[in-house]
């Protein structure tokens, strides 16, 4: 649980039994404040198509507050300001590949892996 919604860094660090370590590149990140919300029921979203190739739509039946794209490595490569209950995400600019979708509503915070082509 965080405390408030905001930037920060991770890097990851593994030690072995030997007592080598390692750790990775260091990845910026948004945390987000999630602790007061719950997964938004799967028939409140409707997010098509997946895959994807230029955008995905986003239909809710409650407002849109933001939307984020994650990469594998849980680094934001896009994120947007909504006010809405359906919104395009242009994904012409992503490399292709699976990625997280984190939509947060009104209501609730969605998290859907979506594919881009």
């Amino acid at each position: 649980m965080w405390g408030e919604a905001r930037d920060g860094t991770l890097t990851v660090t593994e030690e072995t039994e030997n007592e080598c370590s390692g750790s990775s590149d260091t990845f910026e990140v948004f945390i987000d404040d999630c602790t007061r919300f719950e997964e938004v029921s799967t028939n409140t979203l409707i997010i098509y198509p997946n895959p994807a190739t230029n955008q995905i739509n986003i239909k809710s039946d409650v407002f849109i507050n933001s939307i984020k794209i994650l990469d594998f490595t849980g680094k934001v490569v896009a994120y947007e300001q909504v006010n809405n209950m359906y919104y395009q995400v242009n994904t012409s600019k992503l490399k292709s590949g699976i990625y997280l979708l984190v939509i947060k509503t009104e209501k609730a915070i969605s998290k859907r892996p979506i594919i881009v082509e």
